[in-house]
């Protein structure tokens, strides 16, 4: 049986009402996440309405791990096209941008 799973992306910005740290997303300090990006640790990354927002292959290499392809939940404006990716990974669209 094949399985879809989303990464949980990593992020600089508060978490909103109901949001968990690791659900919804990784929050982290933009120091932690500049750092990051300076480690290559990312497969992209975008800056929005003053946030970092990132896919870590850390993230990627978790849901394969537990045996399921990965989706990257990714906005148009960050990534406007599909990817395919070693190792059955795919990258879709994100679903929805807040402001």
């Amino acid at each position: 049986m094949l399985f879809l799973c989303i990464s949980i992306s990593d992020t600089t910005r508060k978490p909103r009402a109901g949001e968990q740290d690791g659900v919804n997303y990784h929050y982290i300090i933009r120091e932690e996440f500049e750092k990051m990006k300076l480690e290559k640790k990312f497969i992209e990354w975008a800056e929005y309405s003053g946030n970092l927002y990132g896919t870590s292959y850390d993230a990627v290499k978790h849901v394969g791990d537990q045996g399921k392809i990965c989706a990257l939940d990714i906005g148009k404006i960050f990534c406007p096209f599909l990817f395919s990716f070693p190792g059955h990974f795919v990258i879709n669209k994100r679903k929805k941008i807040r402001k």
